[in-house]
């Protein structure tokens, strides 16, 4: 009967050994406490990396889609000019002549020099320029400093 009391007596001191390594572990895990930054349980630590990702994806999303309507007023203002040369066939656009600004309210200004045909039949240097308002429409258009629109 001795031997009964002593597997008691272990299984008793064992048992706040117990409750002690788990608590441990617990605490350890709720904390963040890890080994090489790595957690062993952190849920703010997901969810920033989550919030990162999506944040990077988003900026990059942005700057796609501004690079888009970007390239989109270039088109628009050249079509724009064609469209008010005396000679659309004769216009043509220098490859490094256009400059493009967007403002911070996401009105896109594109300035394009090209070559065409006046009225008198001579070839003459040019400047068009157009402003886009954040919707995308054309709210003002010059051709060499005189506002048509």
């Amino acid at each position: 009967m001795p031997n009964g009391s002593r597997d008691t007596q272990n299984k008793a001191s064992a048992k706040p050994l117990l409750y002690l390594v788990v608590g441990i572990a617990a605490i350890t895990g709720l904390v963040g406490l890890g080994v090489e930054g790595y957690y062993f349980f952190n849920p703010d630590a997901a969810a920033q990396r989550e919030y990162a990702a999506i944040e990077r994806d988003l900026a990059q999303k942005r700057l796609s889609e501004a690079k888009d309507r970007q390239a989109l007023a270039v088109s628009m203002c050249q079509t724009a000019i064609k469209a008010a040369a005396k000679v659309p066939r004769s216009v043509d656009f220098q490859s490094f002549g256009f400059d493009i600004s967007a403002g911070a309210s996401g009105r896109i200004s594109v300035s394009q020099d090209f070559d065409a045909i006046n009225a008198l039949g001579m070839k003459t240097t040019n400047e068009g320029r157009c402003i886009f308002a954040a919707d995308g429409q054309m709210v003002e258009f010059w051709w060499n400093g005189d506002r048509k629109i």
